[in-house]
């Protein structure tokens, strides 16, 4: 099984993209010390105190964030990606969801609800085969229904993305 990671630096462009930032820019800079650090520099729309939603100005706020860098240095920018995210998702009330997950606790419901059905049934056939003996019932009509139900959630798009406040 191949494992894929989440790249912190695409997830910020895109939700970048989609609060409409004027620039973000991937910097590297040495400190006072020697010290190599990886940044990103947001700058980010002037906001109207009064309703707190961005209006048209010229006065631009520039925001900075930092990290020591470390080896292999790509991973620098990966850590304050992830970092100028969260900043994002706290101000602009954004949530990123893992489709991984979400896909994966669907699946859990319908396998739940799967033996769910197959319990009832077992059991309705339980009480009428002690009530009338044994039964010969087609149950290719059943399982049909069940087949076509799980493909038309399939062909679900399960995917989403949520401007809520997670």
């Amino acid at each position: 099984m191949a494992v894929v990671g989440v790249s912190f630096v695409s997830l910020l462009n895109a939700a970048a993209s989609h609060c409409r930032l004027p620039l973000v820019s991937y910097l590297w800079e040495l400190d006072g010390h020697g010290t190599l650090l990886a940044g990103v520099e947001l700058i980010l729309p002037p906001e109207d105190p009064a309703s707190g939603q961005a209006h048209p100005s010229n006065n631009l706020a520039r925001k900075f964030f930092w990290v020591a860098a470390t080896d292999p240095l790509i991973v620098s920018h990966e850590m304050v990606a992830q970092q100028v995210v969260r900043f994002m998702q706290a101000k602009y009330r954004f949530a990123v969801h893992d489709y991984n997950f979400h896909m994966l606790l669907s699946y859990r419901k319908i396998a739940s609800s799967a033996v769910d059905a197959a319990l009832t049934a077992a059991s309705c056939l339980a009480r009428l085969q002690s009530r009338y003996g044994a039964l010969d019932l087609p149950c290719e009509g059943v399982l049909g229904q069940c087949k076509s139900l799980w493909f038309s959630f399939l062909r679900e798009e399960h995917f989403f993305y949520s401007t809520q406040q997670p």
